[in-house]
């Protein structure tokens, strides 16, 4: 039944502190509108891993701290340690010296830090909300979370027109999620596994594990494909002749403009479609990729960079809230950090894609929105002709 019963009441600043864990979510793509001008800076070196390296690290941390959030150690230390290292790693390129092997490591500690807190959001807004307010919560994280890309990613572009290493002071914005920590909503530390005749969703059964398991290895396949977009945005611009940085830059606030406005109706869209919102996501993704691909001018462009960031976040909060009706609440964290941790991975992963497209077929800007316009349609007519996701949880 979908109720609402159970739902914890939040004040504003704890409402606050908890947006704020989805306000730093799309700090790793700060860099993304400057990949060109980093490219044209290291030569010599695989520019790819200034985007990358933070995924690597990104993976482990978020498993961990979905495996020991709310029973070792407290949501709001780990929360707490995360924005400190976000903020350290993120900044400290502008400050240390110029080195290609320091920056990495830099963006090695950001890594650590956004993996402590990936998962938090999600995991507290299982913990704190059910039913259609869950849901309801689920999209505007996704709309905070996009509200903050536009911040980090037109600080991003604008201070890479200055230099490359002024593009690291964009992780400035973080310390608003700093100021707000001390606020954040802590759930009880233990949550004890149900026992009795009438047991939560999903526990006893093994359909939870199976949802966690489908939502997980789709929200992988689509990070490993759109990751390569996103992170090449500006050469693509370059590439069609269309702009460069701060064309790029622009088209990328406006992938998060749409993704607020999804964020928004999420709610709705779920309450009416439910697990068929992953067949709008996807087909909005192909449609996102094909405009892309085909495209000739900066406003065409920019519209499918829209659209691809509508169905990003539609497809992100589809998939969490579809997990929601299956998994029991005390395993939202680590269920959560596996779904954050693996997807997360696919970033990392994403220069082999493009090695391997480019062995195959001499480039990868193009190929890999071929690769995407294809999975996008397949897992929609998936979701509609074979849905893998078990039926016994309406």
């Amino acid at each position: 039944m979908d109720t609402n019963a159970g739902a914890k009441k939040l004040n504003p600043l704890q409402l606050a502190a908890l947006m704020a864990l989805f306000f730093t979510a799309m700090g790793v793509a700060a860099v993304s509108p400057a990949m060109a001008k980093l490219a044209a800076h290291f030569p010599e070196h695989n520019y790819a891993l200034i985007s990358t390296m933070p995924t690597l690290f990104i993976v482990p941390s978020t498993l961990w701290a979905g495996a020991v959030a709310g029973k070792r150690i407290s949501y709001r230390t780990l929360s707490t340690v995360g924005i400190v290292l976000f903020l350290a790693g993120g900044l400290a390129p502008f400050f240390l010296p110029d080195s290609f092997t320091l920056l990495l490591v830099c963006r090695a500690v950001f890594g650590v830090g956004a993996g402590l807190r990936a998962s938090l959001g999600n995991a507290l807004v299982m913990r704190c909300y059910t039913g259609k307010k869950q849901a309801a919560m689920l999209g505007y994280g996704t709309l905070v979370t996009n509200l903050g890309g536009i911040l980090f990613q037109m600080a991003g572009g604008a201070l890479a027109e200055l230099g490359w290493n002024y593009t690291f002071l964009a992780y400035l914005f973080g310390l608003l999620a700093l100021a707000l920590v001390l606020f954040q909503p802590e759930p009880q530390d233990s949550v004890p596994v149900p026992r009795g005749d009438a047991p939560v969703a999903g526990e006893g059964r093994l359909a939870w594990r199976r949802a966690v398991g489908i939502i997980t290895v789709l929200m992988f396949l689509h990070h490993i494909l759109s990751y390569p977009v996103l992170m090449n945005i500006s050469l693509l611009f370059e590439a069609k002749g269309t702009g460069g940085a701060t064309a790029a830059a622009a088209a990328l606030s406006l992938y998060t403009v749409g993704g607020c406005v999804v964020g928004f109706l999420f709610g709705g869209l779920f309450h009416r479609l439910g697990r068929f919102t992953l067949t709008l996501g996807y087909l909005m993704s192909a449609a996102g990729a094909a405009i892309l691909c085909f495209g000739s001018t900066s406003g065409v462009l920019t519209l499918g960079v829209v659209v691809m960031g509508m169905s990003s976040s539609l497809l992100n909060p589809s998939g969490y809230a579809i997990m929601a009706r299956y998994i029991p609440p005390h395993k939202a964290p680590l269920c959560i950090s596996i779904v954050t941790g693996v997807s997360n991975l696919g970033g990392f992963l994403c220069p082999l894609l493009l090695r391997g497209l480019t062995l195959l077929f001499g480039e990868y800007l193009f190929s890999n929105l071929y690769f995407f316009m294809a999975a996008g349609c397949l897992w929609a007519v998936m979701f509609v002709l074979a849905d893998p996701l078990p039926r016994d949880v309406p």
